[in-house]
């Protein structure tokens, strides 16, 4: 149980082990493989799976908005650091009105959030709220119809709120239906 105690079980590739710890070379690989290889080299089992799902999204035209071809640009923001953040709430209201070169100046909008902070639940969300504020206005520009010939009505991108945070696949369908459809 002293083992135990002491912090010195390991849990190896495949194996639970007890054994002494001992500095050097091979503790810190052994303490980091988890966080830095592949996940080719950890299960390449899992790895092969999603080759197939990658496959089998690229030869079909999947006509559901939740389930969507996601570009690789989003793919990589989505696998990035964030995804290790919870972020339950939303960003400064003064940041998600800020023209976007005022978003963009770190300096100042970090000097704000140091002294009020922001409406969400658990600290340490500063640069998702950068993140999150930025995905709101370009979104709200893809919907923007103010710099459209041909545009019935003319709605500019400062005019339409968008969340970005939709709760379940069909909360992020209705979004798209009622987005496209007249009333």
């Amino acid at each position: 149980m002293s083992d135990l105690t002491n912090g010195n079980l390991f849990i190896g590739k495949g194996e639970l082990s007890s054994k002494k710890a001992s500095p050097g070379k091979d503790d810190q690989e052994y303490s980091n493989f988890l966080l830095e290889e592949n996940l080719s080299e950890i299960d390449p089992d899992t790895d092969l799976i999603i080759s197939f799902e990658e496959d089998r999204q690229a030869k079909k035209l999947i006509l559901i908005p939740s389930e969507s071809i996601c570009p690789q640009a989003v793919r990589q923001a989505l696998g990035s650091v964030f995804t290790n953040l919870y972020a339950e709430g939303y960003p400064p209201l003064r940041m998600t009105e800020d023209e976007e070169r005022l978003l963009l100046d770190f300096k100042d909008q970090l000097a704000h959030y140091r002294r009020y902070a922001d409406r969400r639940f658990y600290k340490g969300g500063e640069y998702v709220n950068f993140v999150e504020a930025l995905a709101q206005r370009r979104a709200a520009q893809c919907f923007a119809t103010d710099k459209n010939p041909h545009a019935p009505i003319k709605v500019s991108a400062d005019q339409i709120f968008v969340n970005v945070q939709p709760l379940s696949g069909a909360a992020a369908n209705n979004s798209v239906y009622e987005a496209f459809v007249e009333p």
